[in-house]
């Protein structure tokens, strides 16, 4: 800034700003007088009009913007990538939020349980996206180990059901060295997990838990019995499906109905 006059304003000397311009700021005219300082309004380039201390416009790191360029600064950070309207952007914010916002619903089950974000995630997109990278199709953030936090090397995109095999409130059985899921186990042996729970609760050894329900030769339907393949002539439904149906655990009602 040139070297500049002084000027009387609320009864003290002041230096004389008038017409100076420090960034995007253009000095007006004094409006007040503080303890230490005088403050200047000023008029910015993108239209807006701004209070500042004489001292900020003169210092060697002076303001130099209403506000404005720290927001369009912010806005830069977050559109650069080209992805903010993305899901992979949008994990990257709710993954910041639920462990940091105590009003969200299910703050109590992440920040508020201890998990947080690491540092480098935790303010930078970018660098969640060179170590995550874009997020597929039907899937969501998740964390491989879930008492531990959101850090490159223990987070996955994964499906809702490879997330449902990862809570920690789920029962495992293992059996022949294999350890698996109830619900895994159920999906592979064609039955309903609520009969592995039952068998289990029950005291049924795991062995004795995991196997599959054989389907009943013959059915009982409207006060009428026969076997399985005469159902299916009647009904049209294929032998194989009301085998599998039966096996999941369905009544004979459900198991004969047509598609």
């Amino acid at each position: 800034m040139t070297k500049r006059g002084r000027i009387e304003f609320g009864g003290r000397s002041a230096l004389d700003l008038t017409g100076a311009r420090v960034g995007r700021l253009v000095a007006v005219r004094p409006v007040a007088v503080r303890a230490t300082y005088v403050v200047w309004s000023c008029d910015c380039d993108c239209g807006k009009t701004a209070n500042v201390p004489a001292s900020c416009l003169t210092r060697a790191r002076p303001t130099r913007s209403c506000g404005c360029l720290r927001e369009e600064a912010s806005v830069r950070r977050l559109t650069r990538h080209g992805m903010t309207e993305s899901a992979t952007h949008r994990s990257w914010e709710a993954m910041r939020t639920r462990c940091a916002n105590e009003n969200r619903d299910n703050f109590a089950r992440y920040g508020g349980s201890g998990i947080t974000v690491c540092e480098r995630w935790q303010n930078s997109f970018e660098a969640f996206f060179a170590d995550m990278g874009s997020r597929p199709p039907r899937t969501s953030l998740d964390r491989i180990d879930p008492t531990r936090g959101y850090e490159p090397g223990n987070c996955r995109w994964a499906t809702a059901r490879e997330q449902a095999n990862n809570k920690t409130d789920n029962v495992c059985v293992t059996v022949d060295g294999r350890t698996q899921t109830v619900a895994e186990w159920a999906r592979e042996l064609g039955i309903a997990p609520y009969t592995l729970y039952g068998r289990l609760k029950r005291g049924d050894s795991p062995s004795a838990a995991i196997r599959p329900v054989a389907p009943p030769k013959e059915i009982t339907h409207n006060g009428m019995r026969a076997t399985v393949r005469e159902w299916s002539s009647r009904t049209g439904v294929a032998v194989r499906v009301i085998n599998k149906r039966l096996a999941r655990g369905l009544p004979p009602e459900a198991a004969l109905r047509s598609a």
